[in-house]
């Protein structure tokens, strides 16, 4: 898994009352070599407080996605009464049970305590009678191929990807690469920017019947207002007609995401044109990211195609599961 931070003051700190909540309220279950695995059920705020810093992904992030507001289970890795790994899993219902979060503390890793942890986690499945392990992970995690390496050497099964994920660090290369240049000369469409009277527009012009079953609920144009960028999001008209949009939203101070694009069916050849409209309104304001359906195959092709080669990376979103006998 990514590393961790080397433990600081405040991490020990934390170590050391992570350690005691451990002994005083968690049950024993195995016992591997001189490796105590443990774990607990209860006050999720307890865990946020004292063992999010020695998470991955961070746990308090699950929290607030209310990810594990059903019931789960904290498994922990103890050397001599001192925590040195965990890993928190989510009880979806009885036929699978997801592997949320997995860390070994950077100063434990290379020793085989992942893999022992791993085990102790089938084990308890088999004998909470689940039907299923599952994990997701993306494939740009720094320890990504060791997870994977892990997985498939405890018989675990890749399935086919959730989800694509394209991140632009420099996007004035994008601006030199010839589809660019191409796209941005004799363009037939006009761009209005997605204010709020444009939306307006937008909002009654999807009441007509060419609008009617074509837009599937993911690429809603109304979602998230709130972290709207209007500056590169966009309505798309040809011949005075809406014929779709390009909406992005600001994630962060530097970080930018290609939310919802769509184009009526018979003007799908527009993409090229839409995403250079988009780059020069984005200019050098900082990376940006896009995320793409594993069945929107043309998107992907487009992606490979046009942001790779000036320096686009796309990763995956990868999910194992293993059944339990």
């Amino acid at each position: 898994m990514p590393e961790t931070t080397t433990i600081r003051f405040e991490d020990a700190v934390h170590q050391n009352k992570l350690s005691q909540l451990i002994l005083e309220h968690g049950v024993v279950f195995s016992q591997l070599k001189e490796f105590t695995f443990s774990y607990f059920t209860g006050d999720l705020s307890l865990l946020v407080q004292y063992l999010d810093r020695f998470t991955f992904p961070r746990l308090s992030k699950h929290a607030q996605l209310a990810n594990l507001s059903g019931s789960f289970t904290a498994v922990f890795a103890l050397e001599n009464n001192r925590f040195i790994g965990s890993a928190i899993l989510n009880h979806q219902n009885i036929e699978n049970c997801i592997i949320e979060c997995f860390n070994i503390l950077p100063s434990y890793r290379q020793e085989g305590i992942g893999q022992m942890l791993l085990k102790v986690i089938e084990e308890m499945a088999k004998k909470g009678q689940y039907q299923r392990l599952s994990v997701l992970f993306r494939t740009y995690w720094k320890k990504a191929n060791i997870w994977e390496q892990m997985l498939v050497s405890n018989h675990w099964q890749s399935q086919p990807p959730l989800m694509y994920y394209g991140i632009v660090t420099n996007p004035l290369l994008q601006q030199q690469t010839q589809w660019f240049q191409k796209a941005s000369k004799n363009c037939p469409y006009e761009f209005l920017t997605a204010n709020a009277a444009n939306f307006h527009l937008l909002k009654n012009d999807l009441y007509q019947g060419k609008w009617q079953h074509k837009i599937p609920l993911a690429l809603d144009p109304f979602q998230l207002p709130t972290l709207l960028d209007e500056q590169t999001s966009f309505i798309v008209k040809k011949d005075g007609l809406i014929i779709g949009w390009m909406l992005n939203h600001q994630l962060r101070k530097d970080l930018w995401q290609i939310t919802t694009v769509f184009l009526l069916p018979e003007h799908r050849g527009a993409g090229p044109a839409l995403f250079a409209e988009f780059l020069r309104r984005h200019d050098n304001r900082g990376q940006f990211n896009f995320m793409i359906q594993p069945n929107n195959k043309k998107m992907y092709a487009f992606a490979k195609r046009y942001f790779v080669p000036a320096g686009a990376n796309i990763s995956e979103q990868k999910k194992f599961i293993k059944n339990i006998k």
